[in-house]
């Protein structure tokens, strides 16, 4: 490999963080820096102030150069928010004129390049494209048609777009700060090589339910593709502001109090406890049962919306294997519990499923559930962007680069054909 590192950017609205990765040879982590801030200047995905989002990047990195001691050009960034968009593009390609060839690469790199032009936008840019399945001639639902004889190749993608503006003005940012961006992925399916094993994903259907402070991602996988993704405009910040609202106090205190002291649920104490909070310069009473009636009314919004959305995407719940979810939302006591019953449905938060690549890495940060809720996307993107510099990847921004390889595989592929 080039790189002997890599170093992730997680751009998210409540805080922004970054890890560099030292990895061998073979691929596995020797060693892992993690780090975050507050996030400033970006919200639902879209930069608001360029200037306060830079300085907070800018504070993050410097913080990752002092502890590594490594000064990164290239970054492997997340995209998330509302200007995400998916879409599915079918194509079909003649593969003879008379009687049936062997599919080589270069067949299945023209049809993906033919179902990228079937849907290209000029406002658009591909981040992830999926092949959901092949068919080739009468066989369909095939996975991988390299190597098989056919007439007619057709393929079903699943395309991850995002709008061309997000990606000028992510790429005129950073470019400014000095680095460039080595790649770009979804948020969810990072997060997916670290919170699913291998064996869990390949197989069945697995939702991620990701919930950040103002958008939530809902990931459907089948049989370990990337099938659904639905996101919502709502996230943990929308309970905070309830909370500030009916108790009209500022929101950084009302998010305090819901870390301190809020729970989901039916108030059970045995008397009506009051928290006493700093307002205008004098402590004041706030009632815990109000704290208690104003989340719960919240979570329950929060939770129906998912569930609507689940629902949607795999109307037979009883055949999802798995649904966990992520965010510092569902640390609050109760919220698992109200989501599973609402949902029906075992649910589960998510827990760091090493993937291998992490295993010389032992740090005791990445194990910690409230840690690793924080840099679970930041572990996705490293997990991610370690199997696109072993180019093992047929679509990935990097195939075909290399001339002479490509040469080399198109003189195998003739021969292969002929011979």
């Amino acid at each position: 490999m080039k790189n002997s590192y890599i170093c992730a950017l997680d751009l998210g609205s409540s805080k922004i963080a970054s890890g560099l990765a030292f990895f061998s040879k073979k691929g596995n982590i020797t060693n892992l820096i993690l780090e975050s801030v507050s996030s400033h200047g970006i919200k639902k995905g879209k930069i608001l102030d360029p200037a306060d989002l830079s300085d907070a990047i800018s504070k993050l990195l410097d913080n990752i150069k002092v502890k590594s001691g490594i000064n990164p050009t290239s970054l492997y960034v997340n995209i998330y928010g509302q200007d995400i968009i998916t879409k599915h593009s079918r194509a079909t390609i003649p593969l003879a004129e008379r009687g049936n060839k062997i599919i080589t690469k270069t067949d299945i790199q023209k049809i993906v390049e033919e179902a990228k032009i079937l849907d290209s936008s000029l406002e658009e840019e591909i981040i992830h494209q999926i092949p959901i399945s092949f068919k080739v001639d009468e066989q369909d639902s095939i996975i991988n048609p390299l190597g098989l004889y056919g007439h007619k190749l057709e393929v079903d993608f699943y395309l991850i777009c995002v709008k061309s503006s997000y990606i000028q003005n992510i790429n005129r940012l950073i470019s400014h700060l000095g680095y460039e961006i080595k790649y770009l992925f979804l948020s969810g399916i990072a997060m997916s090589k670290v919170v699913f094993s291998e064996d869990l994903l390949k197989r069945g259907l697995n939702i991620l339910c990701d919930i950040g402070s103002d958008i939530t991602q809902i990931c459907l996988f089948k049989d370990g593709v990337l099938h659904n993704l639905k996101v919502l405009p709502i996230g943990g910040d929308g309970l905070t502001n309830e909370l500030a609202h009916t108790l009209k106090i500022p929101f950084e205190l009302a998010e305090e109090i819901k870390k301190s002291y809020a729970t989901i649920g039916e108030y059970k104490g045995p008397e009506d406890k009051q928290v006493m909070i700093k307002k205008d310069g004098n402590y004041s009473p706030i009632s815990r049962r109000i704290i208690c009636e104003v989340i719960t009314a919240g979570a329950n919004s929060l939770i129906q919306s998912v569930n609507n959305s689940v629902v949607e995407m795999a109307p037979q719940l009883e055949n999802i294997d798995s649904l966990v979810v992520g965010g510092r939302t569902i640390l609050i006591d109760g919220f698992l519990e109200m989501m599973e019953t609402t949902l029906g449905i075992p649910v589960r938060m998510i827990r760091f499923s090493d993937p291998g690549i992490f295993n010389t890495a032992k740090q005791e940060i990445i194990r910690s559930t409230p840690q690793f809720l924080n840099y679970a996307t930041t572990l996705g993107i490293i997990s991610e962007g370690i199997e696109a510099t072993k180019g093992r990847q047929l679509f990935t921004p990097s195939s075909h680069r290399n001339p002479i390889r490509k040469l080399i595989s198109r003189a195998k592929e003739i021969y292969q054909e002929y011979f």
